[in-house]
C-alpha cells in the first residue's frame, strides 16, 4: 500500500472577496465552492513525480493567483483508490488545515521555495493523515490569510514566509498587518509562523488573542519546521478545547499529552502535563472558589485561576491543597 496525494482545485477564495455563487447564507466558503474541483496524484516516495506535482500545481497557481487549492490524502493499491469521495467529512473531522506559503516571485525566493518543497509535500501528506481538510496557496497575500482565520471551517493555518523582528511577509513583498487576526473566526485556534524572528513579531506587534501561537525567535526554514511538526512537542489540537470550560478553564493538547488551558485566551497553560484526557478533566472537576490544584516536579501546589500564578506553598495531597 502507497501513499498519494490528490490535489483538487478550489474555487474558495477572491482577493477581493469570498466567491460564494453557489452557497446559502449559511455555508461557509470552504463548503459553498467543494465540487469546483481537479484532481491530481503524486507518489509521496516518487521524487519524479513530485516534482510533475508540484510544476503542475505552480502553473495552475500562476493561472489563478487569487485562488487556494485543496489536498486530498488518498491511499491507493495497484493504482486504484481505495479511499472514496471528496465529499466525505467524516474524512476532515478536525476541519481545514490551510498552508501559506509567501515567498516572493524573485529568483532567490523560487530558489528556496524548490529547495523547501519536499519538506512542504511531506508536510501536506502528514496533516492529510490527521483527518485535516488541507488548503494550500503557494503565492499567498495577506488577504488570503485574513480571509481564512475568519472561515468558520477552519482550525489551524500554518503561514511560511521571510519575517524580522517587526512583521512577517506576503508574496508581494508586504507586511502583514498588524490587526490580520482581529475578525478570526473562534474555531480558529492555532497558529504556526515559519518565519525568521516571528516569535518576536508576533508577541510586540500582532492582535493574537485566543490563538495558540507557534513561533521561531531566530532564523528557520522549512527543515526545522518539518522536523518540529512531527516531533512529540507538536499537536494539531494545541489550543484546541477539547472540554466544557468550566470557571474559564478547559483542557487542551500539550504535544502528545494534555494541559489546563484558559479557554477565553488558548494561549496560557498552568504549567503541569496529564497523560490521558480523562486525567485532566478529572483535575478541573476538583477545582472550587476558582482555585485549582496541579501536581509539578515540585510537588502538589495550587493555582489561582484568574490570576494564573501559582502557589508558594506545595501540599502533601490534593485534598489538603483543595481546603
Amino acid at each position: 500500500m502507497k501513499h498519494a496525494l490528490m490535489i483538487a482545485l478550489v474555487l474558495l477564495f477572491s482577493a477581493c472577496k469570498i466567491e460564494t455563487q453557489k452557497s446559502t447564507q449559511t455555508e461557509s466558503a470552504s463548503q459553498a465552492l467543494r465540487d469546483n474541483q481537479i484532481a491530481l496524484e503524486a507518489d509521496v516516495n516518487n521524487s519524479e513525480e513530485i516534482a510533475r506535482f508540484k510544476e503542475e500545481l505552480e502553473r495552475k497557481q500562476a493561472e489563478n493567483p487569487d485562488q487556494i487549492f485543496e489536498v486530498v490524502s488518498k491511499e491507493v493499491s495497484s493504482g486504484s483508490v481505495i479511499l472514496s469521495g471528496l465529499k466525505d467529512d467524516h474524512l476532515y473531522k478536525n476541519k481545514n488545515f490551510y498552508i501559506f506559503i509567501g515567498l516572493g516571485s524573485t529568483e532567490k525566493d523560487q530558489t528556496i521555495q524548490k529547495t523547501d518543497w519536499d519538506a512542504i509535500y511531506y508536510i501536506m501528506n502528514y496533516v492529510s493523515k490527521l483527518k485535516f481538510r488541507v488548503m494550500i496557496n503557494v503565492q499567498a497575500t495577506s488577504e488570503h490569510l485574513r480571509l481564512a482565520a475568519s472561515d468558520e471551517e477552519t482550525s489551524v493555518i500554518l503561514w511560511s514566509s521571510h519575517g524580522n523582528k517587526k512583521a512577517f511577509y506576503d508574496y508581494n513583498g508586504k507586511a502583514v498587518p498588524f490587526d490580520v487576526f482581529k475578525g478570526k473566526s473562534k474555531n480558529f485556534y492555532q497558529l504556526v509562523l515559519s518565519s525568521c524572528e516571528g516569535r518576536i513579531a508576533l508577541d510586540n506587534n500582532y492582535f493574537k488573542d485566543g490563538l495558540k501561537t507557534w513561533a521561531w525567535s531566530g532564523l528557520t526554514n522549512s527543515t526545522e519546521l518539518k522536523q518540529f511538526l512531527v516531533s512529540d512537542k507538536w499537536s494539531a489540537q494545541d489550543g484546541a478545547i477539547l472540554s466544557t470550560p468550566k470557571n474559564n478553564v478547559t483542557c487542551t493538547a500539550a504535544g502528545t499529552k494534555y494541559a489546563l488551558m484558559k479557554a477565553s485566551t488558548r494561549s496560557e497553560f498552568y504549567g503541569y502535563t496529564f497523560e490521558s484526557l480523562n486525567d485532566c478533566n478529572a483535575r478541573i472537576q476538583t477545582m472550587k472558589n476558582n482555585k485549582i490544584c496541579s501536581r509539578g516536579d515540585e510537588g502538589i501546589r495550587r493555582v489561582d485561576i484568574n490570576t494564573l500564578n501559582l502557589s508558594n506553598e506545595t501540599y502533601a495531597t490534593f485534598e489538603e491543597c483543595m481546603n
